[in-house]
């Protein structure tokens, strides 16, 4: 809308209004090509962290239990 809103009065063309309406229309598509990118960089990130947290309390369960048999764990 905001583009449409320059082109016809920017412009003084015909037209124009259609034009900055095209090109408004592609700004909003590219901001939000790139709020949709940052949600799944986010989605990706706690994945990465929830799944690194279950490793984690994997591996504290595993130690505990070869300690308790006399085992030595690193």
């Amino acid at each position: 809308a905001k583009g449409a809103v320059a082109g016809a009065i920017f412009g003084g063309r015909p037209g124009s209004a259609a034009i900055g309406a095209g090109l408004g229309a592609a700004g909003g598509a590219a901001k939000q090509k790139q709020i949709d990118q940052a949600a799944v960089q986010k989605a990706q990130a706690q994945a990465s962290a929830q799944h690194q947290a279950r490793i984690d309390t994997f591996k504290r369960g595993y130690a505990a239990c070869l300690e308790a048999k006399g085992y030595t764990v690193r």
